[in-house]
């Protein structure tokens, strides 16, 4: 998202490179500010393994959740529980203080989530710190440091914690300037899923901080179908609309069938309309379920088409090409740095000969600077013109 993101602002502003413009999280935000110092951070895996801890510990004294504590994904959702609650800045004490109103039906889950919440922060009193200790961190920071060479935007949140919602506040007075972007829609029947009273919180923050914030409400340029789902999709107030036709509903029995329908209309438009199939985006509420279904009827419908899914970037030949080049340099020109480099099928070298290549320099014991120069061992081996053509080309 953020590299999409930052090609966005630069083709915006007609750039081919910059050095000065960053898109980050608040999480990697406060990794740039603080660098070594977050080098004792937990991650979100060592923060519900501590979790997990816990739970072992209290789980004798569990009500609603002793059947369900030793569950696989338990800790991770409890996690996610307790870091909600801790990021909306609600401490175990304001949680107890309203246990005894409480409905009995979610009294005993109350008190399992306060014995948890209350066990996780004593472990992180212990010596540990965990992501949302670490945008508290971020917020402390720029008190200390501030950012007033820095313009800052926040845009893309549907929600801010109340932490986010503290930094903000913060670099309203630390930064250089600040701007908060967020969809909001009043009026409407789906007004009450936007962020509206976030909003009017930030700007009650920015006042007390005696910032003087310039709200700006623009205008929106949906039409028709687009404007109808925008405002109404879930006010549930039944009102109909008349469709400009840009917008139709199937319904299917399977995911099987619902996918050859797309494909059938994707080729109906290809060969009968001129589009082509960069044309279409296809968006499912569950690429891992859809995934191999999707593969195998565009397979065979023959609409060619790619994933947008995250992946690492250091599985890409392009990535290990650069990065690789980097590291036989840096190393020395190490023997394995130079093979694996070697073997990256965007040099298109011959892998029969990269394979001699490998097999020569294991024979001569060949490493470090004396791959970094033409090959004098094995000069009347029948191997050596390949091996030092392979050589001569890599280094």
């Amino acid at each position: 998202f953020m590299l999409h993101y930052e090609k966005a602002v630069m083709d915006y502003l007609d750039l081919t490179a910059c050095f000065d413009i960053e898109v980050v999280s608040f999480s990697r935000l406060a990794n740039k500010s603080m660098g070594a110092k977050m080098n004792d951070y937990l991650s979100a895996e060592g923060a519900v393994m501590l979790l997990r801890k816990v739970i072992e510990k209290n789980k004798d004294k569990l009500s609603c959740f002793r059947g369900a504590y030793n569950n696989a994904d338990f800790a991770a959702e409890i996690y996610a529980v307790i870091s909600q609650i801790r990021n909306s800045g609600v401490s175990t004490d304001m949680i107890e203080s309203i246990l005894p109103s409480l409905p009995v039906k979610i009294l005993n889950k109350s008190k399992d989530i306060v014995l948890l919440y209350k066990g996780y922060v004593d472990e992180l009193n212990s010596g540990y710190t965990d992501g949302s200790s670490k945008l508290e961190a971020l917020s402390d920071a720029i008190d200390e440091y501030g950012m007033q060479d820095c313009d800052v935007y926040v845009s893309d949140y549907l929600y801010l914690s109340n932490i986010q919602r503290r930094i903000c506040e913060k670099l309203f007075s630390g930064a250089n300037y600040c701007g908060v972007f967020m969809v909001c829609k009043e009026g409407v029947g789906n007004a009450r899923i936007y962020p509206t009273r976030c909003i009017e919180t930030l700007i009650e923050r920015a006042r007390a901080c005696g910032c003087d914030p310039k709200v700006h409400r623009l205008p929106s340029s949906l039409k028709g179908d687009k404007k109808a789902i925008s405002e109404e999709l879930f006010s549930y107030g039944g009102k109909t609309y008349e469709s400009d036709g840009s917008t139709r509903l199937y319904a299917a029995e399977s995911i099987e069938e619902e996918v050859k329908r797309v494909a059938r209309d994707i080729k109906r438009r290809v060969v009968r309309e001129g589009a082509r199939f960069k044309d279409f985006a296809v968006v499912c509420c569950d690429v891992a379920t859809y995934a191999p279904v999707v593969e195998r009827v565009f397979s065979n419908a023959g609409i060619n088409y790619f994933f947008d899914k995250k992946e690492s970037l250091d599985t890409q030949a392009a990535t290990r090409l650069v990065t690789g080049a980097f590291r036989t340099v840096a190393k020395g020109f190490r023997r394995k740095d130079v093979i694996e480099f070697a073997k990256n099928a965007l040099l298109d070298i011959d892998f029969e000969k990269v394979c001699v290549f490998e097999n020569f320099c294991i024979k001569y014991g060949l490493d470090n600077a004396r791959l970094a120069s033409p090959f004098k061992a094995g000069e009347k081996d029948p191997a050596f013109q390949t091996a030092e053509e392979v050589r001569a080309y890599v280094c």
